[in-house]
């Protein structure tokens, strides 16, 4: 009497398994006997070459996609960061555009009065007042940028608790269209007095002490550094304050996206200028933007064509 076959689920996976690698020629008693000879072997190739060439045909493909999306992403981040550079150029210009813009204190914008002179050594030199009407407290305080729409002058920034900080769309120039966004920040330094205060290395610093002779104290605004950090990012979240306008979700915060930044530095220094000649009868010219820029620092040389014992200097200015 022939065997009834084991119904065990493992045995019969087993069966099954090697019922693939093997020729159902000739069993005896429900068994399987090997393939054997030439035919066994080509059996055996032909189906570890399909399995290779799936195998291979799987990996060529991924290894194509990841190569074209690695240089994709290769070339957005060359285009990103490009405009992030274009972008905290930007805020350069905007930072010079600020002090260009100060008249008060003969357009030097300084912590200290300039009417004090030279300071000497633990000399306590007397602070300038501040747009607010008070009195400056540090050195850098001077870099003061206000959203200042209500005098009826454009607003030096968007938000001024930071500095100067502006954004533009840079994809479509319909905000609710635009998805990618400009950003640049030129920080101002805060109070180091102020509880919890952490110095920010990317502030305005007034750098006239560091850079100049004895008796210039950081503080007198004749060099400053800036510093302008420039954003490329997408803006998913569009939704805005009802009252103030501005972004509910910040341009760093989910679900918006930085996708480059760069960052620059220079430094604004006031012109000192030196007249060619002692010669009286030598006259000379200023050139300048504006006459109202320009300040004596002696009584020995005059401007506008009064003669002094230093000889005659015009100024010719763009405006008066």
């Amino acid at each position: 009497m022939r065997k009834k076959p084991s119904q065990n689920p493992l045995e019969r996976l087993s069966r099954n398994f090697s019922a693939f690698f093997t020729n159902p020629y000739a069993s005896q008693a429900g068994t399987f006997r090997p393939w054997k000879g030439s035919d066994s072997s080509r059996g055996s190739a032909l189906i570890m070459a399909a399995i290779f060439m799936l195998i291979a045909t799987t990996l060529i493909t991924v290894g194509v996609q990841l190569i074209s999306n690695s240089s994709r992403q290769s070339k957005e981040r060359m285009l990103y960061v490009g405009e992030a550079e274009s972008v905290a150029r930007a805020g350069l210009v905007d930072a010079l555009g600020y002090f260009r813009r100060q008249t008060a204190n003969n357009g030097i914008v300084s912590a200290y009065s300039q009417s004090q002179g030279a300071v000497s050594p633990g000399q306590t030199p007397t602070p300038n007042t501040s747009p607010l009407g008070t009195l400056f407290t540090y050195p850098d305080q001077a870099f003061w940028p206000l959203n200042n729409t209500f005098t009826g002058q454009s607003a030096d920034s968007n938000e001024p608790w930071i500095g100067i900080v502006n954004e533009y769309p840079l994809d479509d120039s319909v905000t609710a269209n635009a998805v990618y966004w400009a950003r640049y920040e030129v920080h101002k330094a805060q109070d180091p007095t102020s509880p919890g205060y952490t110095p920010d290395p990317y502030a305005v610093r007034d750098t006239s002490g560091e850079r100049s002779g004895a008796g210039i104290l950081d503080g007198d605004g004749l060099v400053w550094q800036i510093i302008s950090t420039g954003y490329v990012y997408k803006r998913l979240d569009k939704t805005t304050n009802a009252i103030t306008g501005m972004w509910n979700t910040m341009y760093n915060q989910f679900p918006n996206q930085v996708v480059a930044s760069a960052r620059f530095a220079t430094e604004f220094r006031k012109l000192s200028l030196n007249m060619p000649s002692t010669i009286t009868t030598l006259s000379g010219g200023i050139y300048c933007q504006s006459a109202t820029q320009i300040s004596l620092a002696n009584d020995t040389t005059m401007i506008s064509g009064a003669v002094s014992t230093h000889g005659t200097y015009a100024v010719i200015s763009m405006q008066p």
